[in-house]
């Protein structure tokens, strides 16, 4: 017989925080499983994350955190820099909200890696594109597709 989903995830929960590599696990408490669904607008992320959270028992969060729902439009309507930076401090608020729950599992409706994809876009649709984008992307450097060193890793 397999264990349940819910079974699976407990299991590996136990067995990985030991074993945690990120610098950032070995700075601050970290006890929970974290699971990051990332998708296009519209494919079913809000609903896969509010089902699998049910089924683990954990609970579902999204970034930006709700916390900052009143200012996310005015944010969004700057665009550019000032929408970046916006996600991006999202991300780390999302990161300190998930270390103060007391759950043992986390289902997150997309984090960092789309704050990156954002960034990379953005910088993409600039004047200085290519047919297929590709230049633009090989001037952004590698450190815009790199995770953050503080930001805890899923």
């Amino acid at each position: 017989e397999s264990p349940s989903l819910s079974d699976f995830f407990q299991r590996m929960y136990r067995r990985d925080i030991n074993n945690l590599d990120n610098p950032v696990h070995h700075q601050q408490r970290h006890n929970c499983f974290v699971i990051v669904v990332e998708g296009l607008d519209g494919t079913g992320k809000t609903t896969l994350v509010k089902r699998l959270a049910k089924e683990l028992g954990g609970i579902d969060t999204k970034s930006p955190p709700a916390s900052l729902g009143t200012v996310r439009d005015m944010f969004d309507q700057r665009g550019g820099a000032v929408a970046r930076a916006f996600y991006t401090v999202g991300n780390y608020m999302l990161q300190d909200e998930i270390l103060n729950h007391k759950t043992n599992i986390v289902v997150v409706d997309r984090w960092y890696a789309s704050t990156c994809a954002y960034s990379v876009a953005t910088a993409c649709g600039k004047e200085n594109t290519t047919t297929a984008g590709q230049e633009s992307v090989d001037g952004l450097g590698e450190a815009i597709f790199r995770w953050p060193d503080d930001l805890m890793c899923p």
